[in-house]
Protein backbone atom coordinates (compact mmCIF):
# COMPACT_ATOMS: atom_id res chain seq x y z
CA UNK A 1 0.00 0.00 0.00
CA UNK A 2 1.30 3.18 -1.07
CA UNK A 3 0.26 7.18 0.06
CA UNK A 4 -0.31 9.56 -2.39
CA UNK A 5 1.84 12.69 -2.74
CA UNK A 6 1.32 16.14 -3.90
CA UNK A 7 3.57 18.27 -6.43
CA UNK A 8 5.18 18.84 -3.35
CA UNK A 9 6.19 15.39 -2.97
CA UNK A 10 4.27 15.78 0.85
CA UNK A 11 0.86 13.87 2.03
CA UNK A 12 -1.49 15.79 -0.53
CA UNK A 13 -3.46 16.59 3.05
CA UNK A 14 -3.38 20.10 4.56
CA UNK A 15 -3.81 20.92 8.35
CA UNK A 16 -6.40 23.73 8.48
CA UNK A 17 -6.03 26.30 11.05
CA UNK A 18 -9.90 27.34 11.01
CA UNK A 19 -10.98 26.02 15.18
CA UNK A 20 -7.41 25.38 16.23
CA UNK A 21 -5.97 27.22 19.10
CA UNK A 22 -2.82 26.94 21.39
CA UNK A 23 -4.68 26.81 24.49
CA UNK A 24 -6.12 23.16 23.80
CA UNK A 25 -4.12 20.34 24.19
CA UNK A 26 -5.22 18.29 21.84
CA UNK A 27 -4.97 20.91 18.81
CA UNK A 28 -1.32 20.45 19.90
CA UNK A 29 -1.54 16.74 19.66
CA UNK A 30 -2.78 16.85 16.20
CA UNK A 31 -0.74 19.15 14.64
CA UNK A 32 2.24 17.28 15.85
CA UNK A 33 1.12 14.11 14.60
CA UNK A 34 0.02 15.18 11.30
CA UNK A 35 3.32 16.80 10.92
CA UNK A 36 4.94 13.69 12.22
CA UNK A 37 3.36 11.48 9.83
CA UNK A 38 4.14 13.83 6.55
CA UNK A 39 1.28 16.42 6.58
CA UNK A 40 3.31 19.15 6.01
CA UNK A 41 1.10 22.00 4.71
CA UNK A 42 -0.07 23.90 7.48
CA UNK A 43 -3.07 26.45 6.24
CA UNK A 44 -3.75 29.93 8.18
CA UNK A 45 -4.64 33.00 8.84
CA UNK A 46 -4.56 36.18 10.78
CA UNK A 47 -7.61 35.93 11.88
CA UNK A 48 -7.97 32.14 12.67
CA UNK A 49 -8.70 32.65 16.59
CA UNK A 50 -8.05 35.88 16.77
CA UNK A 51 -4.10 35.06 15.75
CA UNK A 52 -3.83 32.21 18.58
CA UNK A 53 -3.71 29.63 15.38
CA UNK A 54 -0.67 30.72 14.14
CA UNK A 55 0.75 30.85 17.62
CA UNK A 56 -0.17 27.29 17.99
CA UNK A 57 1.53 26.03 14.84
CA UNK A 58 4.59 28.51 15.89
CA UNK A 59 4.89 26.61 19.17
CA UNK A 60 4.42 23.57 17.83
CA UNK A 61 7.19 23.70 14.97
CA UNK A 62 9.57 25.14 17.93
CA UNK A 63 9.10 22.45 19.90
CA UNK A 64 9.58 19.84 16.92
CA UNK A 65 12.56 21.97 15.58
CA UNK A 66 14.22 21.68 19.41
CA UNK A 67 13.87 17.47 19.20
CA UNK A 68 15.21 17.37 15.89
CA UNK A 69 12.37 15.99 14.15
CA UNK A 70 11.95 18.68 11.72
CA UNK A 71 12.68 21.91 10.18
CA UNK A 72 11.44 24.68 9.00
CA UNK A 73 12.72 23.87 5.20
CA UNK A 74 10.07 20.46 5.77
CA UNK A 75 6.80 22.38 6.38
CA UNK A 76 4.89 24.70 3.68
CA UNK A 77 3.22 27.84 5.58
CA UNK A 78 0.47 29.25 4.56
CA UNK A 79 -1.04 31.87 5.94
CA UNK A 80 -3.76 34.68 4.95
CA UNK A 81 -4.83 38.85 5.37
CA UNK A 82 -7.71 40.83 4.54
CA UNK A 83 -9.99 40.49 7.85
CA UNK A 84 -10.11 43.10 10.21
CA UNK A 85 -11.73 41.59 13.35
CA UNK A 86 -10.72 40.70 17.23
CA UNK A 87 -7.16 42.23 17.71
CA UNK A 88 -7.59 44.20 14.21
CA UNK A 89 -10.63 45.62 14.46
CA UNK A 90 -9.87 47.05 18.19
CA UNK A 91 -5.98 48.35 16.49
CA UNK A 92 -8.47 50.17 13.90
CA UNK A 93 -10.38 51.90 16.04
CA UNK A 94 -7.75 52.81 18.56
CA UNK A 95 -6.70 54.62 15.13
CA UNK A 96 -4.02 52.34 13.24
CA UNK A 97 -6.06 52.92 10.11
CA UNK A 98 -5.40 51.43 6.34
CA UNK A 99 -6.38 52.58 2.70
CA UNK A 100 -9.47 51.14 0.81
CA UNK A 101 -10.75 49.60 3.93
CA UNK A 102 -14.52 48.11 2.94
CA UNK A 103 -16.45 48.39 6.41
CA UNK A 104 -19.42 46.21 7.60
CA UNK A 105 -20.20 47.54 10.56
CA UNK A 106 -18.86 48.10 13.76
CA UNK A 107 -17.68 44.44 13.78
CA UNK A 108 -16.39 43.81 10.69
CA UNK A 109 -13.91 45.31 8.23
CA UNK A 110 -12.13 43.96 5.23
CA UNK A 111 -8.46 45.68 3.46
CA UNK A 112 -6.23 44.18 1.05
CA UNK A 113 -4.26 47.36 0.95
CA UNK A 114 -0.24 46.79 0.55
CA UNK A 115 0.10 49.08 3.17
CA UNK A 116 -2.23 46.50 5.49
CA UNK A 117 -0.06 43.82 3.82
CA UNK A 118 2.86 44.37 5.02
CA UNK A 119 1.89 45.10 8.77
CA UNK A 120 0.05 41.78 8.92
CA UNK A 121 2.90 39.69 7.37
CA UNK A 122 5.17 40.80 9.76
CA UNK A 123 2.81 40.21 12.75
CA UNK A 124 1.67 36.63 11.27
CA UNK A 125 5.93 35.91 11.03
CA UNK A 126 6.03 36.80 15.10
CA UNK A 127 3.04 34.71 15.45
CA UNK A 128 4.56 31.52 13.83
CA UNK A 129 8.06 32.61 15.17
CA UNK A 130 10.12 32.12 11.47
CA UNK A 131 11.56 34.44 9.28
CA UNK A 132 9.47 33.62 6.22
CA UNK A 133 6.43 32.23 4.64
CA UNK A 134 5.88 29.83 2.08
CA UNK A 135 2.26 31.11 0.85
CA UNK A 136 0.42 34.14 1.37
CA UNK A 137 -3.02 34.51 0.47
CA UNK A 138 -5.47 37.25 -0.59
CA UNK A 139 -8.36 36.29 2.18
CA UNK A 140 -11.53 36.39 0.04
CA UNK A 141 -10.90 39.99 -1.59
CA UNK A 142 -14.43 39.65 -3.03
CA UNK A 143 -16.01 41.03 -0.15
CA UNK A 144 -15.28 44.42 -1.85
CA UNK A 145 -17.82 43.19 -4.00
CA UNK A 146 -20.09 42.52 -1.46
CA UNK A 147 -19.66 46.02 0.04
CA UNK A 148 -20.28 47.53 -3.14
CA UNK A 149 -23.82 45.75 -3.50
CA UNK A 150 -23.34 44.11 -6.43
CA UNK A 151 -26.92 41.86 -6.47
CA UNK A 152 -29.66 42.28 -7.74
CA UNK A 153 -31.92 42.70 -4.90
CA UNK A 154 -29.66 45.76 -4.44
CA UNK A 155 -30.72 46.98 -7.79
CA UNK A 156 -27.59 47.07 -9.27
CA UNK A 157 -27.11 46.91 -13.00
CA UNK A 158 -25.13 45.01 -15.06
CA UNK A 159 -22.90 48.04 -15.67
CA UNK A 160 -22.16 48.24 -11.56
CA UNK A 161 -20.75 44.77 -11.67
CA UNK A 162 -18.44 45.85 -14.20
CA UNK A 163 -17.09 48.81 -12.16
CA UNK A 164 -17.08 46.78 -9.21
CA UNK A 165 -15.42 43.69 -10.54
CA UNK A 166 -12.84 45.74 -12.31
CA UNK A 167 -12.10 48.33 -8.97
CA UNK A 168 -11.62 44.73 -7.03
CA UNK A 169 -9.27 43.83 -9.38
CA UNK A 170 -7.45 46.90 -9.29
CA UNK A 171 -7.17 46.53 -5.83
CA UNK A 172 -5.86 42.83 -6.67
CA UNK A 173 -3.19 43.95 -9.10
CA UNK A 174 -2.09 47.04 -6.67
CA UNK A 175 -1.09 44.44 -3.66
CA UNK A 176 0.04 41.71 -6.22
CA UNK A 177 3.28 44.26 -6.96
CA UNK A 178 4.16 44.68 -2.92
CA UNK A 179 3.40 40.86 -2.76
CA UNK A 180 6.04 40.82 -5.45
CA UNK A 181 8.54 43.31 -4.11
CA UNK A 182 8.47 41.01 -0.50
CA UNK A 183 9.45 38.30 -2.43
CA UNK A 184 12.10 40.13 -4.80
CA UNK A 185 13.82 41.16 -2.01
CA UNK A 186 14.51 37.62 -1.05
CA UNK A 187 13.31 37.91 2.79
CA UNK A 188 9.67 37.39 4.36
CA UNK A 189 8.09 35.56 1.45
CA UNK A 190 8.58 33.27 -1.27
CA UNK A 191 4.85 33.02 -3.63
CA UNK A 192 1.49 34.78 -2.86
CA UNK A 193 -1.80 33.61 -4.21
CA UNK A 194 -5.64 34.03 -3.73
CA UNK A 195 -7.95 32.24 -1.52
CA UNK A 196 -11.63 32.79 -2.32
CA UNK A 197 -14.79 31.07 -1.86
CA UNK A 198 -16.13 33.37 -5.20
CA UNK A 199 -13.86 30.82 -7.01
CA UNK A 200 -16.66 28.19 -6.68
CA UNK A 201 -19.48 30.26 -8.15
CA UNK A 202 -20.94 30.79 -11.02
CA UNK A 203 -20.00 33.41 -13.42
CA UNK A 204 -22.91 34.66 -13.72
CA UNK A 205 -23.21 35.33 -9.87
CA UNK A 206 -22.28 39.21 -9.05
CA UNK A 207 -19.21 37.83 -6.15
CA UNK A 208 -17.33 36.31 -8.90
CA UNK A 209 -13.45 36.67 -8.57
CA UNK A 210 -12.58 36.77 -12.63
CA UNK A 211 -9.20 34.95 -12.35
CA UNK A 212 -8.72 34.28 -16.60
CA UNK A 213 -6.25 37.24 -16.22
CA UNK A 214 -4.74 36.99 -12.95
CA UNK A 215 -1.82 35.92 -14.10
CA UNK A 216 -1.51 38.26 -16.89
CA UNK A 217 -1.80 40.67 -13.62
CA UNK A 218 0.59 38.87 -11.79
CA UNK A 219 3.30 38.94 -14.55
CA UNK A 220 2.57 42.83 -14.79
CA UNK A 221 3.34 43.16 -11.35
CA UNK A 222 6.17 41.00 -11.00
CA UNK A 223 7.65 43.69 -14.11
CA UNK A 224 6.60 46.73 -11.93
CA UNK A 225 8.30 45.37 -8.61
CA UNK A 226 11.54 44.81 -10.53
CA UNK A 227 11.68 48.16 -11.95
CA UNK A 228 10.95 49.34 -8.35
CA UNK A 229 13.84 47.47 -6.94
CA UNK A 230 15.81 48.67 -10.08
CA UNK A 231 16.41 44.57 -11.02
CA UNK A 232 16.27 42.40 -13.58
CA UNK A 233 12.81 41.45 -14.11
CA UNK A 234 12.47 37.37 -12.72
CA UNK A 235 12.03 34.55 -15.06
CA UNK A 236 8.56 34.83 -13.80
CA UNK A 237 5.88 36.36 -11.73
CA UNK A 238 5.70 34.42 -7.94
CA UNK A 239 1.64 34.03 -8.15
CA UNK A 240 1.60 30.01 -6.97
CA UNK A 241 -1.14 29.19 -5.09
CA UNK A 242 -5.40 29.00 -5.24
CA UNK A 243 -7.94 28.02 -2.49
CA UNK A 244 -11.14 27.38 -2.99
CA UNK A 245 -14.32 25.20 -1.72
CA UNK A 246 -14.73 21.94 -3.27
CA UNK A 247 -16.91 18.89 -2.17
CA UNK A 248 -18.80 16.35 -3.55
CA UNK A 249 -22.00 18.62 -3.96
CA UNK A 250 -20.43 22.07 -4.84
CA UNK A 251 -18.28 21.62 -8.10
CA UNK A 252 -18.50 24.10 -10.03
CA UNK A 253 -14.84 25.55 -9.02
CA UNK A 254 -13.38 22.30 -9.62
CA UNK A 255 -14.88 22.26 -13.03
CA UNK A 256 -13.62 25.71 -13.91
CA UNK A 257 -11.19 27.59 -11.63
CA UNK A 258 -9.07 24.33 -10.95
CA UNK A 259 -8.88 23.39 -14.32
CA UNK A 260 -7.79 27.02 -15.30
CA UNK A 261 -5.35 26.89 -11.72
CA UNK A 262 -3.77 22.87 -13.85
CA UNK A 263 -3.27 24.71 -17.09
CA UNK A 264 -1.62 27.62 -15.36
CA UNK A 265 0.49 25.04 -12.77
CA UNK A 266 -0.73 26.52 -9.90
CA UNK A 267 -1.16 24.44 -6.32
CA UNK A 268 -4.81 24.16 -5.69
CA UNK A 269 -5.95 23.96 -2.15
CA UNK A 270 -9.58 22.56 -1.64
CA UNK A 271 -11.37 23.94 1.34
CA UNK A 272 -14.50 22.74 3.54
CA UNK A 273 -14.43 19.33 1.76
CA UNK A 274 -16.89 18.18 4.13
CA UNK A 275 -19.46 20.97 4.94
CA UNK A 276 -21.65 21.22 1.49
CA UNK A 277 -23.81 23.94 1.07
CA UNK A 278 -26.56 24.91 -1.85
CA UNK A 279 -28.68 28.04 -1.48
CA UNK A 280 -31.64 25.41 0.34
CA UNK A 281 -29.59 23.08 2.05
CA UNK A 282 -26.25 22.04 3.98
CA UNK A 283 -24.85 18.59 4.56
CA UNK A 284 -21.89 17.10 6.74
CA UNK A 285 -20.30 14.89 5.04
CA UNK A 286 -18.89 12.50 7.41
CA UNK A 287 -20.41 9.49 9.61
CA UNK A 288 -20.88 9.22 13.09
CA UNK A 289 -21.52 5.68 14.82
CA UNK A 290 -24.84 5.17 16.58
CA UNK A 291 -24.96 5.29 20.31
CA UNK A 292 -28.51 3.92 20.68
CA UNK A 293 -27.78 1.61 23.00
CA UNK A 294 -25.47 4.24 25.06
CA UNK A 295 -28.31 6.25 24.35
CA UNK A 296 -31.04 4.32 26.08
CA UNK A 297 -28.64 3.32 28.68
CA UNK A 298 -27.48 6.82 29.75
CA UNK A 299 -31.19 8.35 29.58
CA UNK A 300 -32.78 4.64 31.39
CA UNK A 301 -29.40 5.55 34.10
CA UNK A 302 -30.66 9.28 34.65
CA UNK A 303 -34.00 8.08 35.01
CA UNK A 304 -33.27 5.96 37.50
CA UNK A 305 -30.72 8.08 39.68
CA UNK A 306 -33.40 10.92 39.82
CA UNK A 307 -36.43 8.49 41.05
CA UNK A 308 -33.81 7.36 44.21
CA UNK A 309 -33.24 11.04 44.95
CA UNK A 310 -36.82 11.43 45.31
CA UNK A 311 -37.67 8.65 47.39
CA UNK A 312 -39.37 9.42 51.14
CA UNK A 313 -39.60 13.40 49.94
CA UNK A 314 -42.45 13.86 47.73
CA UNK A 315 -41.95 17.36 46.77
CA UNK A 316 -38.45 16.36 45.98
CA UNK A 317 -39.87 13.55 43.59
CA UNK A 318 -42.07 15.63 41.71
CA UNK A 319 -39.37 18.10 40.65
CA UNK A 320 -37.22 15.43 39.78
CA UNK A 321 -40.25 13.85 37.65
CA UNK A 322 -40.11 17.02 35.93
CA UNK A 323 -36.35 17.56 34.92
CA UNK A 324 -37.47 13.37 34.17
CA UNK A 325 -40.22 14.80 31.51
CA UNK A 326 -37.78 18.02 30.58
CA UNK A 327 -34.97 15.53 29.58
CA UNK A 328 -37.09 12.93 27.77
CA UNK A 329 -38.77 15.89 26.12
CA UNK A 330 -35.50 17.12 24.54
CA UNK A 331 -36.43 14.09 21.50
CA UNK A 332 -39.18 16.21 20.04
CA UNK A 333 -38.72 17.48 16.90
CA UNK A 334 -35.14 16.58 16.43
CA UNK A 335 -35.37 14.16 14.04
CA UNK A 336 -36.74 16.75 11.90
CA UNK A 337 -33.78 19.10 11.74
CA UNK A 338 -32.23 19.56 8.36
CA UNK A 339 -28.71 19.51 8.97
CA UNK A 340 -25.89 19.30 11.10
CA UNK A 341 -25.85 23.14 11.07
CA UNK A 342 -29.38 23.42 12.04
CA UNK A 343 -28.69 20.78 15.06
CA UNK A 344 -25.73 22.71 16.49
CA UNK A 345 -27.96 25.71 16.34
CA UNK A 346 -30.64 24.08 18.09
CA UNK A 347 -28.46 22.37 20.81
CA UNK A 348 -26.79 25.57 21.05
CA UNK A 349 -30.12 28.09 21.65
CA UNK A 350 -33.04 25.53 22.84
CA UNK A 351 -31.65 21.93 24.55
CA UNK A 352 -28.38 23.02 26.31
CA UNK A 353 -30.56 26.22 27.71
CA UNK A 354 -33.60 23.53 28.84
CA UNK A 355 -31.58 21.01 30.97
CA UNK A 356 -30.18 24.35 32.47
CA UNK A 357 -33.40 25.70 33.18
CA UNK A 358 -35.00 21.99 34.22
CA UNK A 359 -31.79 21.83 36.76
CA UNK A 360 -32.13 24.68 38.07
CA UNK A 361 -35.78 24.88 39.06
CA UNK A 362 -35.55 21.80 40.45
CA UNK A 363 -34.54 24.03 43.95
CA UNK A 364 -30.72 24.95 44.07
CA UNK A 365 -30.62 25.14 47.73
CA UNK A 366 -32.78 22.52 48.96
CA UNK A 367 -32.44 20.12 45.95
CA UNK A 368 -28.84 20.61 45.31
CA UNK A 369 -28.49 19.52 41.99
CA UNK A 370 -26.32 22.23 39.88
CA UNK A 371 -24.40 21.16 42.77
CA UNK A 372 -24.44 17.36 42.61
CA UNK A 373 -21.56 16.05 40.39
CA UNK A 374 -22.52 12.94 39.53
CA UNK A 375 -26.25 14.24 38.17
CA UNK A 376 -24.65 16.58 36.03
CA UNK A 377 -22.29 14.11 34.48
CA UNK A 378 -24.77 11.89 33.67
CA UNK A 379 -26.93 14.53 32.23
CA UNK A 380 -23.64 15.35 30.20
CA UNK A 381 -23.26 11.56 28.89
CA UNK A 382 -26.99 11.49 28.15
CA UNK A 383 -26.36 14.87 26.19
CA UNK A 384 -23.22 13.64 24.23
CA UNK A 385 -25.06 10.35 22.97
CA UNK A 386 -28.27 12.31 21.87
CA UNK A 387 -25.86 14.56 19.58
CA UNK A 388 -24.16 11.45 18.24
CA UNK A 389 -27.71 9.62 17.49
CA UNK A 390 -29.18 12.92 15.59
CA UNK A 391 -25.12 13.18 13.86
CA UNK A 392 -25.50 9.40 13.07
CA UNK A 393 -29.12 9.60 11.54
CA UNK A 394 -28.31 12.77 9.50
CA UNK A 395 -25.28 10.93 8.12
CA UNK A 396 -27.32 8.42 6.95
CA UNK A 397 -29.48 10.70 4.95
CA UNK A 398 -26.76 12.18 4.20
CA UNK A 399 -25.62 9.23 2.12
CA UNK A 400 -29.03 9.09 0.93
CA UNK A 401 -29.00 12.63 -0.93
CA UNK A 402 -25.59 11.71 -1.81
CA UNK A 403 -26.67 8.69 -4.20
CA UNK A 404 -30.26 10.20 -5.08
CA UNK A 405 -29.34 13.85 -5.49
CA UNK A 406 -25.52 13.83 -6.89
CA UNK A 407 -24.85 10.19 -8.01
CA UNK A 408 -22.33 9.09 -5.49
CA UNK A 409 -23.41 5.68 -4.10
CA UNK A 410 -20.52 5.46 -1.31
CA UNK A 411 -20.13 2.09 -0.25
CA UNK A 412 -21.65 0.79 3.07
CA UNK A 413 -18.46 -0.24 4.34
CA UNK A 414 -16.32 2.90 3.85
CA UNK A 415 -16.28 6.36 5.79
CA UNK A 416 -18.47 8.85 4.03
CA UNK A 417 -15.29 11.31 5.19
CA UNK A 418 -12.65 9.15 3.22
CA UNK A 419 -14.57 8.90 0.30
CA UNK A 420 -15.22 12.51 0.38
CA UNK A 421 -11.25 12.86 0.17
CA UNK A 422 -10.28 10.14 -1.93
CA UNK A 423 -12.59 11.92 -4.52
CA UNK A 424 -11.88 15.68 -4.39
CA UNK A 425 -7.95 14.01 -4.79
CA UNK A 426 -8.95 12.21 -7.71
CA UNK A 427 -9.67 15.47 -9.61
CA UNK A 428 -7.63 16.68 -12.31
CA UNK A 429 -5.07 20.00 -10.27
CA UNK A 430 -6.28 19.30 -6.97
CA UNK A 431 -2.99 19.45 -4.60
CA UNK A 432 -4.12 19.50 -1.29
CA UNK A 433 -7.24 19.09 0.74
CA UNK A 434 -7.28 20.74 4.00
CA UNK A 435 -9.21 19.57 6.69
CA UNK A 436 -10.02 21.12 9.92
CA UNK A 437 -7.86 18.10 12.10
CA UNK A 438 -8.17 19.26 15.10
CA UNK A 439 -7.79 15.72 16.84
CA UNK A 440 -5.67 13.06 16.43
CA UNK A 441 -8.68 10.86 15.27
CA UNK A 442 -9.12 13.21 12.52
CA UNK A 443 -5.13 12.92 11.15
CA UNK A 444 -5.29 9.14 10.86
CA UNK A 445 -8.42 9.09 9.21
CA UNK A 446 -7.04 11.75 6.57
CA UNK A 447 -3.87 9.39 6.19
CA UNK A 448 -6.02 6.57 5.21
CA UNK A 449 -7.90 8.35 2.86
CA UNK A 450 -4.95 9.13 1.11
CA UNK A 451 -3.44 5.18 0.83
CA UNK A 452 -4.35 3.47 -2.56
Amino acid sequence: MTTRRSPDGFVPIGFGCYRVTWRVEEHALALKEAILNGIRLIDNSANYGDGEAEELVGRVLKELEGEGKVTREDVLLVSKFGYIQGQNLKRHDGGLTFPETVDFGPHLKHCIHPEFMRDQLQRSLDRLQTTYLDVYLLHNPEYYLQSEKTDQQSGAKPADVVRARNEMLRRVEQVFEALEEEVQSGGRLQSYGISSNSFSVDESDPTFLPYQDLIERATRASIRAAERLKKAPPPSHSFSTIQLPGNLVETTGLDNAVKWAHHNHLRVLINRPLNAFTSTHAWRLADQPDPAEAYRDNLRELKKYLGELGKGDPQKAIRYREVVREVEGLEQGVWEVGSVFEWEQRMTRHILPSIRRAVGHSGVGELGLLQDSKCLDMLQRFVDTLDQRVRFVLGQRTRSDMASSYQHNIPAEQPMQEYCIRWLLDQPGVSYVLLGARKREYVHSALKACRT
